[in-house]
């Protein structure tokens, strides 16, 4: 890909320290058990947890077993457990189910019950009422941020956007300012601090009570290493997240999943009997070269890479002395290996989502997707979403295209959103009832009145909040030729020039200078508001360390137009958010059955 800029020079701040942190308040849960014990872990902490501690530390502090929290009897391991786990209902059901089955076969146990990342008053209760209360001790484990790259951290709680988005849940808001109090704790204030929307707004205010509360004046002796904080609520953008992604490493999130930066390849991308866990950063090579790049353009860096490994395998032929065979298997061929092993299970994994692509009708879906964003033939992709309805494609798709084509338009005209509810029920069931209702509560689909409809019959024409802000903010590209997505020049590229994401937009205007004349009317619509902080101590790298973070989700499509930006703009651009998904995972979040 090229590069706009020389990288910045300045270095990210070291978040290793997250780690360190987690990793010594999990080792003081676990010595707070007595020996032997099992660990049973809920299955959404299973990847954070492996990013902080290897199962080796567990068992060096006492862990016998580890166990899935999962229905059923558990009746066999240690008199000693620690139960990890999300404070949520089913879970709570799940773990009294298991003291309960103790209690009937008169198995006595000690249970430390972990919450993370904070105890919940409702699960207290609900163990309450099995009547296992009195048999528990309670505790928590305040889980904040990890490291998953140089430059990207996450809090890993993908929950975040159904709860506040859809459920209207502020629970966890506590959670993400105690957390952006810790970060300011350890890397000093931030100068300036952008908020986009209603949940960014509420969490920088409940961040400075915490701040006042505790009094603490030690923050201006800690010099600053982020100068400029940016919050932005995912609702403010859903357009960006809905898109079908295109870069390599959004495809791969979209295809296998990727958790805490781990993609589980499975047993026919590997060749092997077992899959294999593989964690995807700027260590690994092979990835960091292809990880952004439009998928169109990886086929030909993987062929590039796998003849230059070759090259250096048949530098052997050359050796002629015990030096230099020793120099080749120091410097070259290690290295060489690891590469090899990389770049066999990322042509095998583009492979798997190139067969993919052929099964479903990518490419019709993907021109849909896009002619929706730029309000080209209204017709043909009211006639797609049908089609997809009555042929039962996946859910998620349909669910991306109804969406899309409420955000973009403003809402779908009464008469077409009654007979879309209709024949989307009857397609895939009246149990999704609920994700008709949890969609129009995000403000995912919307419907228009009468009145307001008239547009919608005009071919490219429409007054939607979308459409002026996407005209103020420059998002519809409109060059004479094709977006170059094997050399772009801009970050339109993720979506083939189709689209610029709004997100990234916004910390384009807000890091600039001089700005679109339509920003500060657009910024208006998204509750946009600037904080100044008191900064007295300031780091030499401060200036160029910028952190932008994504209430709700961020996916890799916005990743990958980040970090173009960043070089761009000669900064360092750090990504932070509560977690990092895919239009899939995003929509799988809301889809619910009664």
């Amino acid at each position: 890909m090229a590069a706009q800029q020389d990288a910045p020079s300045v270095p990210y701040p070291d978040f290793s320290v997250f780690k360190a942190v987690a990793k010594n308040q999990l080792i003081h849960l676990l010595e707070s058990v007595p020996e032997p014990k099992d660990l049973v872990l809920d299955d959404d902490l299973m990847r954070p947890l492996d990013r902080i501690v290897g199962a080796s530390v567990l068992k060096q502090h006492g862990v016998s077993c580890i166990y899935k929290l999962e229905s059923g009897h558990l009746l066999q391991g240690a008199d000693n457990r620690l139960y990890l786990f999300r404070p949520t209902v089913e879970n709570s059901g799940l773990i009294a189910e298991h003291i309960q089955a103790d209690q009937r076969a008169h198995k006595e146990r000690f249970y430390r019950l972990v919450m993370v990342p904070k105890r919940s008053g409702i699960c207290e209760k609900i163990l309450e009422m099995a009547g296992v209360y009195s048999r528990v001790v309670f505790d928590e484990f305040p889980l904040e941020l990890l490291a998953l790259d140089d430059n990207i951290i996450s809090m890993e709680y993908p929950r975040f956007f159904r709860e506040f988005f859809v459920d209207n849940n502020f629970q966890f808001l506590s959670n993400v300012a105690r957390t952006l109090v810790t970060f300011e704790s350890l890397f000093g204030k931030c100068q300036v601090v952008h908020t986009f929307g209603r949940c960014a707004n509420i969490i920088f205010g409940i961040k400075q009570k915490h701040q006042e509360e505790q009094q603490i004046g030690d923050y201006n002796r800690i010099p600053s290493e982020v100068s400029t904080l940016i919050m932005i609520d995912r609702d403010v953008d859903y357009v960006s997240a809905l898109l079908s992604p295109l870069t390599y490493e959004g495809l791969l999130d979209e295809h296998f999943g990727i958790s805490s930066g781990t993609v589980d390849f499975e047993p026919a991308i590997t060749g092997q009997a077992k899959s294999v866990k593989w964690i995807l950063n700027d260590q690994d090579e092979i990835f960091r070269d292809i990880r952004d790049r439009h998928f169109a353009a990886v086929f030909a860096r993987l062929s590039a890479k796998a003849k230059e490994i070759q090259a250096v395998y048949n530098q052997k032929n050359d050796l002629k002395t015990v030096s230099d065979m020793k120099t080749f298997v120091s410097k070259h061929l290690k290295g060489s290996s690891s590469q090899h092993r990389s770049l066999g299970l990322h042509i095998a994994a583009c492979e798997s989502i190139m067969q993919h692509k052929t099964v479903v009708d990518f490419e019709r879906q993907l021109r849909s997707e896009h002619n929706l964003v730029q309000a080209v033939d209204p017709k043909i992709c009211q006639q797609f979403i049908e089609e997809s309805m009555m042929r039962c494609y996946p859910i998620v798709d349909v669910v991306r295209l109804l969406c899309l084509y409420s955000l973009t338009w403003g809402g779908i005209p009464s008469r077409m959103f009654t007979q879309w509810k209709d024949q989307f029920l009857q397609s895939y069931g009246y149990q999704h009832m609920l994700t008709w209702h949890n969609l129009k509560r995000a403000g995912l689909i919307s419907e228009l009145s009468a009145s307001a409809s008239v547009n919608l019959s005009k071919v490219g024409i429409r007054k939607s909040r979308f459409g002026a802000v996407a005209k103020n903010l420059q998002l519809l590209p409109s060059r004479s030729g094709d977006c170059d997505i094997r050399n772009p020049q801009d970050v339109d590229y993720v979506f083939n020039g189709a689209y610029v994401p709004l997100s990234c937009r916004l910390v384009e205007q807000v890091l600039l200078v001089d700005k679109l004349p339509g920003f500060a009317e657009s910024a208006r619509n998204f509750h946009y508001f600037q904080h100044t902080q008191e900064v007295t101590n300031k780091s030499e790298n401060c200036h160029g360390n910028v952190m932008v973070f994504f209430l709700g989700g961020c996916s890799y499509s916005e990743v990958a137009c980040l970090r173009m930006l960043s070089r761009k703009l000669g900064v360092n651009l750090i990504i932070a958010s509560t977690a990092f998904v895919s239009g899939s995972k995003f929509l799988t979040s809301i889809v619910d059955d009664l």
